[in-house]
């Protein structure tokens, strides 16, 4: 991470909670890079979202990726391409996968499933692409669970 206050260190150790090194340049960074998420601290608006495409958008996909979370990811890779790889991977058919998702940079990995789930709240493009809409994860896995491994609609 590149961070410009103490706020947003303490932000990704004890809230997001992921692995990290602090680096001072993009040129510091020794491993491959998959994307680049970017923290806005006031949240995204259209204007910071036209702002990175401005920057990015010829060679890279810019999306929300949460009410802070603009996530910068080169055209050539989606969560969509990566559930179609294991889908062939281990000969997994997309009726037999589910997805649940909320933002834009879902919209690739909603559509590679058969049940794709956009969460009650979701960014309004990710309701109108979803098949299925649910306000739980849980109840739907439930459902999946209890029906000896298949969806059942209500």
């Amino acid at each position: 991470i590149m961070p410009k206050s103490d706020e947003y260190v303490k932000l990704m150790t004890e809230i997001v909670g992921d692995n990290f090194k602090i680096v001072k340049s993009v040129d510091d960074m020794t491993e491959s890079c998959m994307k680049l998420a970017i923290y806005e601290k006031e949240g995204t608006t259209d204007e910071v979202i036209s702002y990175w495409k401005d920057k990015f958008g010829d060679r890279c996909t810019v999306v929300t990726a949460g009410y802070n979370w603009v996530d910068i990811i080169p055209k050539t890779t989606n969560k969509g391409k990566g559930i179609k790889y294991y889908q062939e991977l281990f000969n997994i058919k997309p009726e037999e996968c589910m997805s649940f998702g909320d933002e834009y940079n879902d919209l690739e990995m909603l559509s590679a499933v058969k049940y794709g789930f956009a969460m009650e709240g979701s960014k309004p493009k990710v309701l109108e692409s979803a098949n299925y809409c649910t306000d739980s994860v849980e109840k739907v896995l439930d459902n999946v669970i209890n029906n000896n491994g298949e969806y059942k609609e209500d």
